[in-house]
């Protein structure tokens, strides 16, 4: 696998996300140990505008996102 198909799934870091800056912190450190791309979850501590700003800043691309589906 070509390490620009990995992407890091950010429900296993959904504690360290309360807010918009937590959440940069997070993806900063997971592009410094190496991960290209993430997986998101909903949030409903932060926008979406802010999820792509802050991914866009940290050179994160977004490989897929979990959508809420009806049950």
């Amino acid at each position: 696998m070509k390490l620009s198909q990995v992407a890091a799934q950010i429900y296993t870091v959904r504690d360290y996300l309360s807010d918009s800056a937590a959440f940069a912190r997070s993806m900063e450190r997971l592009k410094a140990i190496g991960y290209p791309a993430v997986e998101l979850i909903p949030s409903s501590t932060i926008s979406d505008k802010e999820v792509a700003a802050i991914c866009r800043d940290t050179g994160l691309a977004v490989a897929a996102a979990h959508v809420p589906g009806k049950t």
